[in-house]
């Protein structure tokens, strides 16, 4: 077996020795200098200056010394006012006018004197001097009276339907028609009928139903009917002849001009009433209605329209009743009655003089326009 050969061994050659000489230590190097560094600039000192003092002249001398003004502490701080916010009025609407209230006076009653020495002799002779005066002064007043009665008489051959009626509610129709029911069956021969028209409330009937029950061979008949144009008829019809004719039917309309009887009635009643309150608002209610109407309508009421402005409180009717004459309508002031407002029943013998004049004036028109 072969032997493995065995690596030769180096040999230095040249000068090389053969053991390796100590590095040599490092050295740093020598810091750069200038070669000629300039002379650094010298500071200049500062020289202090002094000024020469004022000279002044012996005679015056240097002047006076004047002290500084004293420290004056300053004001306090005081914050500024907090703002407030602006307090405004409540709204208060405009008040509108009103006119003042004027208290109705009721008239003084007449009181018989009391009765002095002589009896009744004496007190018979004072009566006849008082009638006799009153007669000599109310001479003209008692002719128009008995003129106004034989109107109320004179005799019609057909029933005439007189309607009372107005442009507003409770306005008094079924004080008029109390009234004209009145007068009518008491200067009359023939019968007078009244119809109620107003089945809820039966004002009218219940001012005249108590004096019919107690009133024996009464001429005025009081019947009721509903507020439409075919009862209405049917009522008439059914009323108007009998043992002692009709000749003259008061019906009660006591709905505005608007309602179907105060519409049938205008058409086809032989006279009209019509009744305008005295309080301010409601007579210029009514006032501003009857200017609306038209041509003919208005021409309607100056022909067979008798006004009746019924004064409620002591209110005064002086423009009202202008207002309705200077259109040509014929007009009748019903003065303020106290058994006219609370007349339950009602009875003739409490109303006042004045009031039983005016019925009598308002029969008398009444039957003038319905025979026409």
């Amino acid at each position: 077996m072969q032997q493995p050969q065995q690596a030769p061994t180096y040999q230095a050659q040249g000068n090389w020795p053969a053991q390796s000489q100590p590095a040599p230590q490092y050295q740093p190097a020598p810091q750069y200098q200038e070669p000629y560094p300039p002379p650094m600039p010298q500071q200049p000192q500062y020289q202090q200056q002094y000024y020469a003092q004022p000279q002044y002249p012996a005679q015056y001398g240097p002047p006076p010394y004047v002290p500084p003004p004293p420290y004056q502490q300053p004001a306090p701080y005081q914050p500024p006012p907090q703002y407030q916010q602006p307090q405004y009025e409540q709204y208060q609407p405009p008040v509108q006018y009103q006119p003042p209230p004027v208290q109705y006076q009721q008239p003084v009653q007449y009181q018989q004197p009391p009765e002095a020495g002589g009896g009744g002799v004496l007190r018979r002779l004072g009566q006849l001097v008082s009638e006799a005066g009153f007669i000599a002064g109310a001479s003209s007043r008692l002719q128009r009276d008995v003129e106004n009665i034989e109107m109320i008489r004179k005799p019609i051959a057909i029933t005439r339907t007189v309607a009372v009626l107005s442009p507003t509610r409770q306005a008094g129709t079924s004080v008029v028609t109390m009234l004209l029911a009145d007068v009518l069956a008491a200067q009359r021969p023939d019968n007078v009928l009244a119809v109620d028209t107003d089945p809820q409330q039966n004002e009218l009937s219940h001012h005249l139903e108590p004096t019919l029950g107690s009133a024996a061979g009464s001429s005025l008949k009081l019947v009721r009917c509903d507020a439409t144009a075919e009862a209405l008829r049917e009522t008439l019809g059914s009323n108007a002849g009998g043992a002692t004719r009709t000749g003259v039917a008061l019906v009660d309309c006591a709905g505005d001009l608007t309602s179907e009887v105060s519409t049938h009635l205008a058409l086809t009643a032989h006279a009209l009433v019509m009744v305008i309150p005295s309080p301010q608002q409601q007579a210029a209610y009514c006032l501003d209605q009857l200017s609306n109407l038209g041509a003919d309508a208005q021409a309607l009421l100056v022909e067979r329209c008798v006004m009746v402005v019924n004064v409620i409180d002591a209110s005064q009717p002086d423009w009202i009743v202008d207002w309705l004459r200077e259109r040509g309508l014929l007009t009748v002031v019903l003065g303020y009655d106290g058994h006219l407002g609370n007349a339950w029943p009602f009875r003739p013998d409490a109303l006042q003089a004045a009031s039983r004049r005016t019925a009598l004036e308002l029969g008398a028109r009444v039957v003038e326009r319905a025979t026409r």
